[in-house]
């Protein structure tokens, strides 16, 4: 028998070991374990695939989730900048209607100025033409009556 050094500290197999024709069932440099260690190996395997499909899924959804709350939150801002320019609108006709209401009073006022002082003038042009016309002994008639017109 081959001694090696793993050989020296070992002691030989127990009798209950050494059932086989040769009488030895475990060599150096052989795996026992090579058939276990495979199938742990495969179930860690399967686990750490199950895993990333669950944090992949997982990843998937908050990105869905994510995508939901901003289409939500667009929304939302598209529908209160409406509200706004709504409001907005309708501050600018009641500004329009009370601008347009107040230029038709300026309108107003200034054609009756217009008016009146159209009328004074020929209320004043009258008063000319009339002071005028009358010759004068009519005048001092008009005047030693007290304003009381023609007799």
């Amino acid at each position: 028998m081959r001694r090696t050094r793993e050989t020296m500290y070992k002691g030989h197999p127990g009798a209950q070991q050494r059932d086989g024709v040769s009488g030895l069932q475990f060599f150096d440099g052989e795996d026992e374990e090579y058939e276990r260690r495979l199938q742990q190996q495969k179930i860690e395997q399967r686990e750490w695939n199950l895993q990333q499909m669950r944090e992949k899924k997982m990843l998937k959804e908050q990105e869905k989730q994510e995508e939901r709350m901003f289409a939500q939150q667009t929304e939302e801002m598209t529908r209160l900048r409406g509200l706004l320019e709504q409001d907005k609108q309708k501050k600018q006709k009641m500004m329009q209607a009370s601008m347009r209401d107040q230029n038709m009073q300026l309108n107003q006022e200034k054609a009756d100025k217009e008016k009146t002082e159209r009328l004074n003038k020929l209320a004043e042009e009258k008063q000319d033409i009339d002071d005028y016309s009358l010759p004068q002994h009519l005048k001092q008639r008009m005047m030693a009556s007290n304003g009381q017109g023609f007799a």
